[in-house]
């Protein structure tokens, strides 16, 4: 039987720890830690999902992840990381319902923040680029292939395929549901209300592509120029226009609004400059370079659709549209 004195320093134990006048374990490992080291333990960083979002994707060591941070302006903070279970991955992207696209070995849509799967596409072989209508449909470009996989929306498996004449890369749509497929012979043009198709010729060869709010494609070279390539007036061809040169990219997007542009650099992390140009330098870095191997960026929200940088004919049911071939 207890004695009656270890009894009450055992009931007056509990009534400090009610009343929180003793410390948790926890809270005395902190304070030690505190006193040993001169400073605070660093707090979690909090993450509100709801607002804007930037990623990061690398494959350090052949395990794909996806580093999350929250933006404030110019200001980013670190959040967490997520694991990718699909190898080494290339493009990320993020589509107007603000879900988070992954490729690589497969092809992996999640829910914004990437901590929830939603689904996996099949029968994608062996993706390079994504692009997603508003609708929910899924556009694949093929390695070494002329081939674009169509999946309509709400499908996990391919139920159409268009052709982009060469083999096909970067993938970009614009707003009024064109898509541009960069080739190994140029541009390729697709009305996917028609199927009309253009050619459209230039030497250049852009990944990472989008349209712009001035009907223009933004991208970069693989020799590490980013810029915008100007739609074709009537009889004239397109225009590059280099706005900044930043090394090794391996990753390419345009925030809203079109005034910054993010990208992933090699063993350096996430870098931001300003757009247009020309001549826009690096304004700030995302990261601490611990990506390892880029293969990706995106935006939350996405920079919406932009407006048609090649313009198809009138004479198939889509009033507006002039005729326009370079």
């Amino acid at each position: 039987m207890m004695p009656r004195f270890a009894r009450a320093l055992a009931l007056w134990a509990l009534v400090c720890a009610a009343l929180g006048l003793v410390e948790s374990g926890a809270v005395a490992a902190a304070r030690s830690e505190e006193s040993a080291t001169g400073a605070r333990p660093a707090a979690k960083p909090k993450c509100d999902l709801d607002g804007p979002l930037v990623y990061l994707q690398s494959s350090p060591s052949g395990n794909s992840s996806l580093q999350v941070f929250t933006q404030q302006g110019l200001t980013f903070t670190y959040c967490y990381e997520v694991s990718l279970p699909l190898g080494y991955a290339f493009p990320i992207r993020v589509d107007q319902a603000q879900n988070v696209w992954a490729v690589g070995s497969s092809v992996e849509e999640f829910v914004k923040g990437g901590m929830q799967l939603e689904r996996t596409l099949t029968g994608a072989g062996s993706p390079l680029d994504i692009a997603v209508d508003t609708d929910g449909s899924v556009y694949l470009s093929q390695n070494n292939s002329t081939t674009i996989e169509v999946y309509a929306p709400g499908s996990n498996s391919p139920t159409s395929h268009l052709t982009a004449g060469c083999n096909g890369s970067g993938l970009a749509l614009d707003a009024q549901h064109d898509l541009y497929v960069a080739t190994s012979c140029g541009l390729t043009a697709i009305d996917l209300t028609t199927g009309e198709r253009a050619n459209i010729p230039t030497s250049l060869r852009l990944q990472w592509m989008q349209t712009t709010a001035t009907g223009a494609l933004a991208g970069c070279t693989t020799g590490g120029t980013c810029g915008s390539l100007s739609s074709p007036g009537p009889g004239k061809t397109s225009t590059w226009r280099p706005i900044f040169r930043a090394g090794e990219i391996e990753g390419f997007v345009l925030f809203p609004g079109e005034q910054l542009a993010l990208v992933n650099l090699y063993n350096t992390g996430g870098g931001v400059f300003g757009w247009p140009g020309p001549d826009r330098g690096q304004e700030v870095t995302i990261g601490d370079g611990s990506t390892e191997v880029p293969w990706g960026v995106a935006v939350s929200p996405a920079d919406p659709f932009g407006a048609p940088f090649y313009a198809f004919s009138t004479s198939h049911g889509r009033p507006g549209r002039r005729e326009n071939r370079p």
